[in-house]
């Protein structure tokens, strides 16, 4: 549904987000597009 108006969902656990940062920051970076549409 959310892909349906050019929107993406990325999860990460609490875990995550508090223990591998650089790797989630590393992930969402290649879910990011090279050139942004605006």
């Amino acid at each position: 549904m959310l892909e349906g108006y050019g929107l993406r969902v990325i999860r990460f656990t609490n875990h995550e987000v508090l223990h591998e940062f650089e790797g989630v920051c590393r992930k969402i970076d290649e879910f990011i597009p090279p050139n942004p549409p605006y």
